[in-house]
């Protein structure tokens, strides 16, 4: 989550109206976009489709068209960058649990960073060697002798 007012900042726009304390968690495109939600405009056609979001990434030339109550109007040069920096911005890392899972298996000699994360049904062949903060999802399989380098995901 972050506000509007620090996605603002982070894409150089300007509120032009509405609350920069304005949670926002997440983006949506503008028929969808709710309580809580960011939807950007491009384009004059696009203006009737704004549902009520919480706040709306407008290209600058677009402003005077634009009629929107209660939401919080972020004026911006390029909508198209904007939108995906904030996209970006409040995607949430995936959470990784560190170690292996007990349906992995190790062959005898290979080395497993004590960071890393071997998942579900995994293999990790003799001598490979897999280093710090690796990601092994769902049935990846290394190769005997194979070496995967820090922070890979496979």
């Amino acid at each position: 989550m972050k506000t509007a007012g620090e996605l603002a900042d982070l894409v150089g726009g300007e509120i032009l109206q509405g609350d920069s304390s304005e949670p926002i968690y997440r983006v949506c495109p503008p028929e969808a976009a709710g309580l809580g939600e960011l939807c950007f405009v491009t384009k004059a056609a696009y203006l009737k489709h704004i549902k009520r979001p919480s706040a709306v990434l407008v290209s600058r030339r677009l402003v005077p068209e634009l009629k929107l109550d209660n939401a919080v109007l972020i004026a911006v040069d390029d909508a198209y960058l904007a939108f995906a920096q904030v996209a970006a911005a409040l995607l949430e890392p995936e959470p990784r649990p560190v170690g292996v899972h007990p349906s992995a298996v190790i062959e005898s000699g290979a080395q497993v960073a004590d960071s890393a994360s071997i998942g579900p049904f995994c293999y990790v062949g003799t001598d490979a060697v897999i280093e710090d903060d690796v990601i092994l999802h769902a049935g990846a399989h290394v190769h005997a002798r194979a070496r995967i380098g820090a922070g890979s995901i496979l």
